[in-house]
C-alpha cells in the first residue's frame, strides 16, 4: 500500500463486519492484526466533504432512528444539485447504518433517500425523528427509497421499497 489512500479505498471496497489481515509497522518491527470493519458515521458539509463524524454539540447532530439502525440528515445542497433533486422533493439522506440492524440487512446504505416511512412522507430530520419515534417494537415499517448510482457513465435514480422490523430497544 504506497498511502492513506490506497487503505481507505481498499476498506471501502469491503462490506461492514468483514475482518481484514493488515500488516502494521511500528519501531521497524512489522504486526499482523485482523480488523473486523465496523460502518464510519458519515456527515457531509456543503461541498460533499465528508465531516467528522462525532459533532460537537448536540444541536448540529443529525438525528438517529433509535430501533432501526439509521442516522440521517438533511440532504445537503450539493447533494440535491448532483441527483437532480428538486428543493420540494421530500427526503433525508441516510449517513450511516448499523451493521447488525436489520436495516444493514436489508441492503440501505450511505447516501441513499428515504423519502417516506409508511407512507408518511419524509421531509425534514424533524419528521423522520417524530416518525421513529412512534414505532413499537415488533411492528414492520414500509421505508420509501431513492437509489442513485451510475449506468454508463449516466447519473440514474431508482425507487425502491424495503420493509423492517423494527427492533427490541438495545439495552445499556
Amino acid at each position: 500500500m504506497k498511502d492513506n489512500q490506497d487503505l481507505l479505498a481498499m476498506i471501502a471496497s469491503r462490506k461492514p463486519g468483514e475482518t481484514v489481515k493488515l500488516d502494521i509497522l511500528r519501531g521497524g518491527d512489522t504486526m499482523k492484526v485482523d480488523v473486523k470493519l465496523t460502518a464510519r458515521p458519515v456527515i457531509f458539509d456543503q461541498e460533499g466533504r465528508g465531516l467528522d463524524s462525532q459533532p460537537k454539540d448536540d444541536a448540529t447532530a443529525p438525528a438517529s432512528g433509535e430501533g432501526l439502525g439509521i442516522r440521517v440528515q438533511a440532504i445537503p445542497s450539493f447533494m440535491r444539485r448532483q441527483l437532480e433533486l428538486k428543493a420540494e422533493t421530500p427526503g433525508v439522506v441516510i449517513v450511516s447504518v448499523d451493521p447488525e440492524s436489520d436495516a444493514a440487512e436489508e441492503g440501505l446504505e450511505p447516501r441513499q433517500v428515504i423519502t417516506s416511512v409508511d407512507d408518511t412522507p419524509v421531509n425534514s430530520v424533524a419528521d423522520w425523528s417524530r416518525v421513529v419515534k412512534d414505532l413499537e417494537p415488533g411492528e414492520t415499517v414500509k421505508i420509501d427509497l431513492k437509489i442513485f448510482g451510475m449506468v454508463n457513465g449516466d447519473s440514474v435514480a431508482r425507487d425502491e421499497i424495503v420493509f423492517l422490523s423494527v427492533p427490541e430497544p438495545k439495552s445499556k
